[in-house]
């Protein structure tokens, strides 16, 4: 079984009392989050309205394992293979598009998602802060080894930093790259790695507001 597959399809019978059925075809929503997880690992590209349905579903189910609506990370398993798909999953689908140029977009609805989805990557990154420093390894022999997971999201989570149509989630990409930091800090081993996740933040924030002055020099 597929990582990604193995994860969500184990919290299908965990949450198998909270399903919420589609009505064109009665199929429980965390099924076809299973399938949505599957598509997303393997493509690129706007979601299908039926999958961006099954994602959000998704985040609800997540976010829902605790009263006060965030979670508490008993939903999350601590592999780090399917955290790794996980995040990848909620980082694609749930941030990039507030970066997208789309007239027709719904920006109050991405916003909505968005803040859902850093909540998600929070809980995420406080059960199993290791994630972060996850690389997969290569698929074939001729594959090159992919880089750790907070080399690629970091950037991404610093780009949304400053935009007009994020201004309402600075306050929350902010305080998620501090709580990463924190997480990190305390395992147990290797020792550094939380310096290393610093050090990585001033590097892209200096490379950020080198190329914010070139474009100011007449």
């Amino acid at each position: 079984m597929a990582p990604a597959i193995g994860y969500f399809a184990g919290h299908q019978r965990r949450v198998s009392t909270h399903h919420v059925h589609n009505a064109s075809n009665d199929i429980p929503s965390s099924i076809r989050a299973v399938q949505t997880v599957s598509n997303l690992s393997t493509t690129t590209g706007h979601l299908k309205p039926e999958d961006r349905e099954s994602f959000e579903q998704l985040l609800s189910e997540i976010l829902s394992s605790s009263d006060d609506g965030r979670g508490d990370g008993s939903a999350i398993e601590t592999n780090l293979v399917t955290n790794y798909n996980l995040v990848t999953v909620v980082s694609r689908a749930g941030l990039e598009n507030l970066v997208q140029d789309d007239p027709f977009s719904d920006a109050d609805h991405l916003l909505s998602v968005a803040s859902r989805s850093l909540s998600v990557l929070k809980i995420v990154f406080g059960k199993v802060p290791g994630v972060l420093f996850y690389a997969p390894a290569p698929s074939t022999v001729t594959d090159s080894h992919q880089a750790p997971l907070y080399i690629w999201l970091l950037p991404r989570l610093l780009a949304l930093i400053g935009r007009p149509q994020t201004d309402s989630l600075q306050f929350e990409i902010v305080d998620l790259l501090g709580f990463a930091v924190r997480s990190v800090a305390k395992l147990a081993s290797p020792s550094g790695n939380a310096h290393k996740l610093v050090d990585y933040l001033k590097g892209c924030i200096r490379g950020m507001h080198d190329q914010i002055m070139e474009r100011q020099v007449p």
